[in-house]
């Protein structure tokens, strides 16, 4: 598209209007797509389960260790004895990700009963024994063991990844196409 804009004598093309709109257009599209905040959480997700496997925090320090009699209890119960929070399991296999808006995500604990150890009938919801074992509980003398945290600097890498990168390519790709450039998407 190009429009003719009337000066003293002369005329100026402007070349790359529908160009331009249709690359604003493609990042608008992307950015409300929610494709992108999905991305970021998923991937902090997946690195808070990593990181709590391994029994550090965000900042890359360790829990508090277990106390002795209850690591000893959790060697025996066939675990490892850190305070990875991974008894039975279901804990963390009820984390979710969930979209709010396209430009807010959210990870959470699907609230689901899970069965004590040792045979015990008595049965605790997954979001509420997160809750105890991030902030700790003085009452049952459980220390916080922050997992659920997300450091600045992981942040801007996923931001980097799920939007700076991804837009970058579809400035790249339009830029092609209005230019006939081959092998451009």
């Amino acid at each position: 598209m190009s429009t003719a804009i009337g000066t003293t004598g002369s005329t100026v093309r402007i070349l790359g209007v529908g160009a331009a709109r249709a690359t604003i257009m493609a990042i608008r599209n992307f950015v409300d797509s929610g494709k992108p905040m999905q991305g970021m959480c998923e991937d902090i997700a997946t690195g808070i389960k990593e990181r709590t496997a391994r029994a550090v925090d965000y900042k890359g320090a360790g829990f508090v260790p277990l106390k002795p009699n209850y690591r000893a209890w959790k060697i025996k119960f066939g675990k490892r004895g850190i305070p990875d929070m991974n008894l039975m399991g279901d804990m963390m296999a009820s984390m979710a990700v969930g979209l709010e808006s396209p430009r807010h995500g959210r990870i959470y604990f699907k609230s689901m009963s899970q069965s004590k150890p040792r045979g015990g009938t008595a049965k605790i919801k997954t979001d509420l024994l997160a809750n105890v074992h991030h902030f700790g509980r003085t009452s049952i003398k459980m220390p916080a063991r922050p997992f659920m945290n997300v450091s600045e600097s992981e942040v801007k890498k996923l931001k980097k990844k799920h939007y700076d990168d991804a837009v970058t390519e579809i400035i790249r790709s339009k830029a092609g196409e209005a230019f006939g450039e081959p092998g451009t998407r």
